[in-house]
């Protein structure tokens, strides 16, 4: 290895390891304070605690790679070409491909270890972890309760409740349970509107105290015949409170680290999940073709035959109906609504249940692909933050740190957001997995090829022309004004403006001539003043206009940018319309087609408001400075309320140019 690659490897290595170990610790930090009041007073040996922390590493490890990756390369880039040792490197004929290239190699070896990680160790500490968590809940029933579904851990009960809420979650919501404690299924009911879950550490009993709700219970005898059972012998209650003593005795012996699920999508390596897919993938067709086929024999759909000729009745109308009497026709029409409303209310019924299935099946499909598409984010952010470093030229834990968050968030955003959409067949499932590297891929590849030419970060002017262009094709014929004429055709006010003007002296009149303008005067006025002068002897007009002195220059070019100002302006304005009508109709719902217009005018809106300031500071520099508006408060309300920032920009630039002489 070449010494100038033990360099860069050294430069990259190093607030690698930093960077990488501190964002493990936070992302473990974060997710074990999601779990700490599952794990505090619980009676959990420092064993168990150590060990479902291992587990969590194991499992954010992936995580913090890529993002260790981003943010590593962009300080390394950044200080090397901050401390001009690109600069260096290219004098001497080394291009930035050759400097970067060993952490190329680097990053290819780490999206390697990354896949590996992602397909071997994380599906293992996944299943430790789960199976440990749902066996710690368990040394806790009270935590264990899931609102909004039946929960069935609690043998011989099943409870439902609304809501869990209190200090302690202990609080319950609209409850109903079925105790199955007699053998004979669900025959006694109990609701309640509230309940408190009471139980004490040690203990074997988990007390539920009710209030205000009702007791249910049919009272059948084993072997009673079927009069017996239709009589519905039954007795029924209402409580004010009323306490139930549930044996959690069989939860204290758990083994917290057993192992009762095994099968979970991210619990399988890739190899699993290829030899589950087409069973899970059988199961729901076989589900679809059984719904289907129950559909036609509900339907009672029959199959047509052609008659020949000779069989047909002529006498027959075209209209069904019209062949059958009206007491008939009464029955058709009965036994074709009934059959209707039957199939519609089965499909109904099983909609819930064809949905479940399929995101069932998605689950897997979804983490078969997404296994390999986030091992290659380690390439992919490097390939994104590199030549972001070499560009921005600036290293340490400040602007790059800022950046990768930024960077990193777009791409989790992007890749949970195909996830999503492919969890809800939106998206096939290699789509959605693959999203985020499909829109990031031209950003990386845009980003690569504007470092090797060491080009900018971004070009602001080629982005706004093409609008400006739009805004003048509308406007160049308003927009005629010629600030300085020599030949300006004289009315009824010239003999005024000669009367007001020929005691004037020669450097006054030239004064005018030059900042007419400025002074609210007309341009017949200033023709007036350029006749006097020319009929004064010693005074040469064409010599005065080639040398400048009838003319203010500076003035001039400051209203070719405030021009140029108003013309970005009206561009951003455009934007800014678009972004209030396209907020407003989704307000009335028009889905994600709105939110994505939403999002695409918001970026080109941020662009061309970048750019337009750019325009008013190189205005305020033409203008001595003179201007006084705040950045932050330029972009702040040019986001929300341009037309705002429109209206004062242009009544100060309007105040500012009188003071140009």
């Amino acid at each position: 290895m070449k010494t100038l690659d033990r360099y860069i490897l050294k430069s990259f290595l190093v607030p690698f390891l930093a960077t990488f170990f501190i964002i493990l610790f936070v992302l473990v930090m974060q997710a074990l304070w999601l779990v700490f009041d599952n794990l505090a007073g619980k009676g959990i040996s420092v064993e168990i605690v150590l060990k479902f922390l291992w587990y969590t590493t194991l499992i954010v490890a992936p995580q913090a790679l890529p993002i260790g990756v981003l943010l590593s390369s962009i300080m390394t880039l950044g200080s090397l070409s901050e401390n001009y040792e690109f600069a260096a490197a290219k004098s001497a004929g080394v291009s930035l491909q050759r400097m970067v290239r060993p952490i190329v190699f680097l990053a290819i070896f780490l999206s390697g270890i990354n896949f590996l990680f992602l397909n071997y160790v994380y599906p293992y500490a996944m299943l430790k972890q789960l199976n440990m968590k749902v066996n710690i809940k368990k040394k806790q029933p009270a935590i264990a309760l899931v609102a909004g579904s039946f929960n069935t851990e609690i043998p011989n009960f099943q409870i439902k409740f609304k809501e869990k809420y209190g200090e302690e979650d202990n609080l319950l919501k609209e409850v109903m349970i079925y105790d199955l404690s007699s053998k004979k299924g669900n025959n006694k009911i109990i609701t309640a509107k509230r309940g408190e879950i009471l139980s004490e550490e040690g203990s074997r009993y988990m007390t539920l105290v009710l209030k205000n709700g009702y007791y249910f219970e049919h009272h059948l005898k084993n072997g009673a015949s079927f009069k017996e059972r239709e009589k519905m012998p039954a007795s029924y209650a209402d409580f004010e409170k009323y306490t139930i003593n549930i044996d959690i005795s069989s939860f204290s012996n758990d083994d917290l680290e057993e192992e009762k699920y095994k099968t979970n999508y991210n619990m399988l390596s890739l190899a699993q999940l290829k030899d589950t897919l087409p069973t899970l993938k059988q199961n729901y067709d076989a589900f679809v073709n059984s719904r289907a086929k129950n559909l036609f024999l509900s339907i009672d759909v029959e199959d047509l035959h052609q008659y020949p000729d000779s069989l047909k009745n002529k006498d027959l109308s075209l209209d069904i109906l019209e062949n059958f009497e009206l007491k008939e026709k009464r029955n058709i029409l009965s036994t074709a609504t009934s059959k209707l409303e039957r199939t519609i209310n089965n499909n109904k019924t099983n909609k819930d249940t064809l949905k479940n299935k399929r995101k069932y099946l998605n689950l897997y499909d979804i983490e078969f692909y997404n296994r390999v598409a986030f091992s290659l984010s380690c390439l992919l952010l490097f390939f994104i933050g590199a030549p972001l470093g070499s560009i921005i030229r600036k290293g340490g834990m400040g602007l790059p740190m800022i950046l990768a968050i930024a960077i990193y968030v777009l791409y989790f955003f992007s890749n949970t957001f195909g996830r999503n959409l492919a969890e809800e067949s939106s998206l096939t499932a290699i789509t959605g997995s693959w999203l985020s590297v499909f829109l990031m891929l031209p950003l990386a590849i845009t980003l690569t090829v504007r470092a090797t030419k060491d080009k900018g970060l971004i070009n602001l002017e080629s982005i706004i022309h093409p609008f400006t262009n739009f805004i003048l094709y509308f406007t160049k014929k308003r927009n005629t004004f010629v600030l300085y004429e020599y030949n300006v055709p004289l009315g009824k006010k010239a003999n005024l403006y000669r009367e007001q003007l020929n005691e004037v002296e020669n450097h006054k009149l030239i004064k005018f001539i030059k900042n007419y303008h400025q002074y609210g005067y007309t341009k017949e006025f200033r023709q007036v003043a350029i006749n006097i002068l020319s009929e004064r002897e010693g005074q040469n007009i064409k010599l005065l206009k080639e040398t400048g002195q009838l003319e203010n220059l500076v003035y001039k070019e400051v209203l070719k940018k405030v021009k140029e100002f108003k013309i970005a302006a009206k561009a951003v304005l455009f934007f800014w319309l678009g972004i209030i009508i396209i907020n407003s109709l989704i307000l009335v719902n028009i889905g994600f087609l709105g939110f994505f217009l939403l999002f695409l005018l918001l970026i080109i809106h941020t662009a061309l408001l970048i750019s337009v300031h750019g325009i008013y500071q190189r205005l305020n520099q033409s203008m001595g400075n003179k201007l006084t508006q705040n950045p932050l408060l330029f972009y702040t309300l040019g986001i929300l309320l341009f037309f705002t920032v429109y209206y004062f920009s242009l009544n100060e630039i309007k105040e500012k140019l009188k003071t140009i002489t």
